[in-house]
């Protein structure tokens, strides 16, 4: 192409150097700067994977590319009358910068939208609340879930304890029923061999009876002890003949605790022997009495 025709721009400035300088000078630092700002975008564009709308910033620096080099074309034409190629330049230019304000225009309204920098850090600070408040409730609902599971705990142990216990107390209550029945039968054997007639055997058999039945009572009138005083048992299992003869009959001893078994023993010695008495012995006259005396020698109970 032909440039010789057109006219260098410099004449237009009758070749003032400092026109020239001025023209010139200025259209080389904007170029200089319309250069640099692309450069600055497309590193942005190329660091930031995660970045909206990058088509539009590649259009913006397209843009100020185009205008930095129709800058740098106006300091050519100064000397060199390059005018067509300028124009088509330009008409880029200007290609570029519609199509970039056609698209800035229509993402105005979610450009509007995108957030501030400090409704994002109110955003963050309320939800780093939030955060902290659920870690909180969190905190709590481990230290009650803890507390809870120490009590289940606690339960559980106690009614396997419990269990354990009445585990013991049926195999205890099923042997002492058995003790009982065998006790029973033996009374009923013992008093069918002395009876002379059923009325006889009916006394001797719910004598005897009562006085296995008067031990137990004794024990369970101290609540909570699986023992009774020894005096109870003797004055319980003595106190018809206690009220029938007064001061005929003397009972003295110290304290001496007495589980059931042993108690049920002595209440059927003692009723024997009080039957006895009453019968062959010094109960059965009017100028005899009855002493009954007990007393421990190291781990032997001494009933006299």
């Amino acid at each position: 192409m032909d440039f010789t025709q057109y006219m260098p721009h410099g004449m237009c400035l009758l070749w003032e150097p400092w026109l020239l300088f001025l023209w010139g000078g200025s259209d080389f630092l904007i170029f200089a700067a319309y250069s640099a700002i692309p450069l600055a975008l497309m590193r942005v564009v190329w660091r930031r994977d995660d970045l909206n709308h990058r088509g539009l910033v590649i259009l913006f620096a397209a843009f100020i590319l185009l205008c930095g080099v129709t800058h740098a074309l106006s300091v050519v034409t100064l000397w060199v009358p390059i005018y067509p190629v300028q124009g088509v330049i330009k008409l880029a230019t200007g290609l570029v910068s519609a199509a970039t304000a056609i698209v800035l225009f229509r993402m105005v309204p979610m450009l509007v939208a995108i957030p501030s920098a400090t409704a994002l850090t109110t955003a963050n600070r309320r939800l780093r609340e939030e955060i902290a408040a659920h870690e909180a409730t969190l905190a709590d609902l481990r230290r009650v879930q803890a507390e809870l599971e120490d009590k289940v705990a606690d339960r559980t142990s106690a009614l396997s304890a419990a269990n354990e216990r009445l585990a013991v107390t049926a195999r205890e209550a099923v042997h002492r029923s058995g003790n009982l029945i065998s006790v029973a039968a033996s009374l009923a054997r013992q008093s069918a061999r002395n009876a002379r007639d059923l009325d006889e055997f009916i006394r001797s058999f719910l004598g005897r009876l009562d006085a296995l039945a008067a031990a137990p009572r004794a024990i369970l009138q101290t609540r909570g002890r699986n023992s009774a005083d020894l005096g109870d048992v003797v004055r319980g299992q003595l106190e018809p003949i206690l009220l029938t003869y007064g001061d005929r009959v003397r009972i003295d001893g110290p304290h001496v605790e007495t589980g059931s078994e042993a108690a049920q023993q002595i209440a059927l010695a003692l009723h024997e022997l009080a039957t006895n008495a009453q019968k062959h012995g010094a109960l059965s006259g009017e100028d005899h009495g009855v002493r009954l005396h007990w007393d421990v020698d190291t781990e032997r109970l001494l009933l006299t």
